[in-house]
């Protein structure tokens, strides 16, 4: 038995030992970068480790216990550490000092603040909404936590056009349809779901709640969804699947490292526990720069202090290369950056016969070749945002795969042997999506689209945060109702009568071709563009219901109006208005540009195939677009000088734009 007095003697990098739990490790070979020495199983590492090595040389020869147990697993340095380096546990007084320690030691600004956001907290009953549960989530979580969850890559532009490009669909409802009896579950790799909702993986969940991974894992057998437990849990696979019954299924996502050795391990282990399918990671091989994750230790250190950090010359951190800094570096040291379809999925098979689903898949092409590998599914995900800026949404790559390659929704046939089910010939292709869903009626959309079911990570990681197992059941059933209320509107009595053409993009298109006019018009009508884009909302919302329609009162008809009235005025009276011959010319001229783009106009409806109210038929949209581009490479080709050349590149009247510089 260790006492304090000398666990604190090894307190430098090249003699480091810590306390957690109340047992001694010696970690100096961990901090001299010996990592193939250290780790039995390098594939068992902590998502994004807080600060690499300097985090652990904070706790040099002390009890590290609360800094390593939201992050880990209780088995990881059973797997991880050599048995050697086990040193063995403290003293009966060591014990007693470090408890009456924990207990007296003075709470940081963050746990206090913390604290009272919990016994603030409203009524579980107040939560109706996804987003009412992660207003509370966000008071409740550490700064730390929070930043973890929240983060995003670079600018978290693709994490809010995931939510945004959600937007950009609307539905046909059918109506005089009984639905009555309307059931929403599905089934997911043959394992039924009360619901078309799925848990995705999400790493760090303890950083929320004490209990993690197990509270998702709970409130999802209650409420009879299924989730997938990240490779990166901080609960152990083995705790997480002992809190549920037998009969709830629960799926492995993988993160495939260079060892295949390490890696076939983990496959084997969750195998041998009882996990149902494996989700093969494949969009990982470096982390996104998420910043507000790397600044978050900033913030709870300037909180601390009272007064921000100022630099010092020298600082060790200046010697630094930025990627070091943060879990990316650490991440991709061990990631298998050579994995392959023609490697990788067949490598899988041959260890496992669990189903196997690629979950990363970010374009039509990739689709395609997963289909022609023979899968079980692949899961349509940008990891919500946190990896590549500028990632197509999900949404969107599911609108392409529907659109490009229909066929593919009916391709992936599997049969698997030695197990209880099967995949017959005309079984449906499990196609997922995550990535910005906020209600049910975004899952409706996708399932229009052909997607099996939908996933969510960050509510279900907000929802274990601000309620435990009670939050995750609550968003379950918030979700519940939306979708059969969704369903019943959309005239849909099962999962099975909701069909692609009941969500389409047209009315975006719409307001895409309306776009493009009052662009090309605007030197024609300044007063009316200037009130087509003043940011007072209800004005734009009342101008945008007309929005397959030309406004009726154009400035420019109204001053031609007024000059043919001043030239045909009576002689016998005096004209009370006056207009000089330039601007007569003037105001002639631009008259016909505005008839000319009138009639243009028109030749594009006719094109796209505008009916009387306004809609573009979704199999007019491509032919008009390609139509409009062989015009565009037309005009490029007769144009003679740069200058008109990039003129017509930058402003061409029918090339797409972002429809939120409308709003």
């Amino acid at each position: 038995m260790w006492s304090l007095d000398q666990v604190a003697l090894h307190n430098k990098p090249t003699d480091c030992w810590v306390i957690i739990k109340n047992r001694v490790y010696d970690v100096t070979e961990f901090l001299e970068g010996k990592r193939a020495i250290f780790l039995k199983d390098p594939s068992h590492l902590p998502p994004e480790h807080p600060g690499g090595s300097k985090v652990i040389l904070q706790y040099a020869g002390r009890d590290a216990t609360s800094a390593y147990e939201p992050i880990h697993p209780s088995d990881a340095l059973e797997k991880n550490l050599p048995l050697a380096k086990h040193l063995g546990p403290l003293s009966v007084s060591a014990v007693q000092s470090t408890a009456n320690d924990h207990q007296n030691r003075k709470k940081t600004k963050d746990e206090l603040r913390v604290e009272q956001a919990l016994v603030e907290r409203p009524p579980l009953a107040r939560i109706l909404s996804l987003a009412d549960m992660e207003e509370v989530a966000r008071k409740v979580l550490s700064i730390k936590a929070e930043a973890y969850y929240s983060s995003a890559a670079d600018d978290h532009i693709t994490t809010t056009e995931n939510a945004r490009a959600f937007s950009r669909f609307f539905f046909h409802p059918r109506v005089l349809r009984p639905v009555a009896k309307c059931n929403a579950s599905t089934t997911m790799l043959g394992f039924k779901a009360s619901i078309p909702v799925f848990a995705s993986s999400a790493a760090m969940a303890k950083l929320g709640h004490p209990l993690g991974e197990i509270n998702i894992s709970k409130g999802a057998a209650t409420t009879g969804i299924i989730q997938i437990v990240s490779s990166n849990a901080s609960m152990s696979y083995a705790e997480i699947i002992q809190a549920v019954p037998p009969s709830q299924p629960l799926f492995f996502q993988l993160y495939k490292y260079r060892d295949d050795t390490a890696a076939e391990k983990r496959v084997r282990e969750a195998e041998r526990l009882g996990y149902k399918a494996i989700f093969l990671t494949v969009d990982t091989l470096v982390l996104g720069n998420r910043e507000k994750d790397l600044r978050s230790r900033w913030v709870m250190e300037d909180l601390e202090r009272g007064y921000p950090e100022v630099h010092m010359e020298g600082s060790e951190e200046a010697a630094l290369p930025a990627f070091a800094a943060s879990g990316a570096g650490m991440m991709s040291a061990h990631a298998d950056m050579d994995m392959s379809w023609e490697k990788t999925i067949p490598w899988l098979r041959s260890i496992t016969k669990l189903p196997l689903v690629i979950k990363g898949i970010q374009c039509v092409e990739d689709a395609v070749l997963a289909a022609e590998a023979g899968v079980d599914g692949i899961l349509l995900s940008n990891h919500g945002g946190r990896q590549l800026e500028y990632s197509l949404p999900p949404i969107e790559v599911l609108y392409r795969l529907r659109k490009q390659r229909p066929d593919i929704f009916d391709k992936l046939e599997v049969y698997v042997e030695g197990t209880l089910w099967f995949i017959p010939h005309n079984f449906r292709a499990n196609i997922y999506s995550t990535g910005g869903v906020k209600r049910g009626t975004d899952v409706l959309k996708a399932l229009c689209l052909g997607a099996t079911a939908v996933g969510l990570g960050r509510p279900f990681l907000y929802a274990q945060s601000a309620y435990g197992e009670a939050g995750v059941v609550k968003i379950v059933r918030i979700l519940e109702r939306e979708i059969i209320s969704g369903m019943r509107g959309l005239g849909a009595a099962s999962v099975k009568d909701l069909k692609p053409e009941m969500a389409s993009k047209e009315l975006y298109r719409r307001r895409l071709v309306h776009y493009h006019y009052i662009k090309n018009t605007e030197k024609l009508n300044k007063l009316h563009h200037a009130a087509l884009t003043d940011p007072a909302s209800l004005l734009c919302r009342r101008l945008f219901d007309q929005a397959s329609l030309p406004w009726d009162g154009e400035t420019l008809a109204l001053k031609v109006a007024l000059i043919d009235a001043t030239e045909s005025w009576e002689a016998s009276t005096s004209c009370p208005v006056a207009f000089g011959l330039e601007d007569v010319r003037e105001t002639m001229r631009l008259d016909a540009e505005q008839r000319d783009a009138d009639a243009s106009l028109e030749v594009c409806k006719v094109k796209i195939g505008f009916g009387a109210e306004g809609w573009v038929p979704t199999e007019h949209y491509e032919t008009a677009m390609a139509y409009c581009k062989k015009m565009k490479e037309e005009m490029l080709a007769r144009l003679t000088t740069a200058e008109d050349h990039a003129l017509i590149e930058a402003h061409w009247v029918l090339d797409d734009f972002d429809e939120e510089k409308y709003k």
